[in-house]
């Protein structure tokens, strides 16, 4: 009959039912009720913080708001925090899209959540404006003449009716240029940041990140915000943790788990194979 099994031994032969049960609560606990774990703010992503807090309250801003359902996890948490720090300064925000034809659904959704903590007014204090095909050639107009482009904003309101849209003639009239998308920063760089002047903070899915970072280093972009980690970290900034801090303390509790149970299963190795040699075991 077999004797009692150790510690250590139970240790290396973990019920797979107790490891998925506690990566679960790891997961669960955390989206519910964050943690707050504290995170390393990225370079890119305090730079894009700065540049928002820079412009004078009350100032417009363009932004290109490029989201679709399959990047939506890596992308909203960021504009929901750019919303919220551009609406704490009474901005005034004009949203279009070039990339994907979802875009002003998702922006829509956004100032749906957000308008009435801030008491924002559509058509005053911020604009919708639908999706245009083109790309490059679409931006190049934009930049030329925006009116010629958006006659009829997303709820096919006519734009010259809007008062947001009679105060901007041009470029020259937005303090700033954002973009949320999973596409690198180039067509807005070489179509409006060049020709036009306009300071940019971009907003990218993970994997586009390194190469957006030139435009970083570079000086063509004032800020990155990359994925979700650089999402969480912007969320801390602001001082409102959300759905990015939440995942993030999710991420790192399950992390934590993994590394623990790892360690102990080595050290479970090293205690039960010298309990072996001290029986005479091999």
């Amino acid at each position: 009959m077999e004797g009692k099994k150790s510690f250590w031994w139970h240790i290396q032969n973990l019920d797979t039912r107790i490891t998925h049960t506690l990566i679960f609560l790891l997961i669960l606990l955390p989206l519910m009720n964050p943690i707050g774990l504290p995170l390393q703010i990225s370079k890119g992503t305090q730079m894009a913080f700065d540049a928002l807090e820079a412009i004078p309250a009350g100032s417009r801003v363009l932004f290109s708001y490029e989201m679709a359902s399959g990047n939506e996890a890596e992308l909203l948490p960021t504009c929901i925090a750019w919303l919220h720090q551009l609406m704490a300064k009474r901005c005034k925000i004009v949203t279009f899209a070039i990339y994907t034809q979802e875009g002003p659904v998702w922006a829509q959704q956004a100032f749906d959540q957000l308008k009435g903590q801030y008491n924002y007014e559509y058509g005053k204090d911020y604009v919708i404006m639908p999706y245009t095909a083109g790309m490059e050639t679409a931006l190049a107009a934009i930049g030329r003449d925006i009116h010629s482009v958006f006659p009829e904003d997303h709820y096919k309101n006519k734009t010259a009716d809007l008062p947001l849209m009679q105060e901007i003639t041009g470029m020259s009239d937005f303090s700033m240029l954002l973009k949320s998308s999973g596409w690198n920063p180039d067509l807005h760089v070489r179509q409006l940041v060049t020709v036009y002047g306009i300071p940019m903070v971009a907003n990218c899915t993970g994997i586009v990140a390194p190469g957006a970072q030139a435009y970083l280093s570079a000086g063509q972009i004032k800020g990155l915000v990359a994925a979700l980690a650089g999402a969480a970290e912007y969320e801390i900034l602001i001082k409102k943790p959300g759905a990015a801090a939440a995942a993030m303390d999710a991420q790192s509790t399950t992390h934590a788990l993994v590394i623990t149970l790892v360690l102990l299963g080595n050290v479970g190795m090293y205690v039960t194979r010298a309990q072996a040699k001290g029986k005479g075991g091999r």
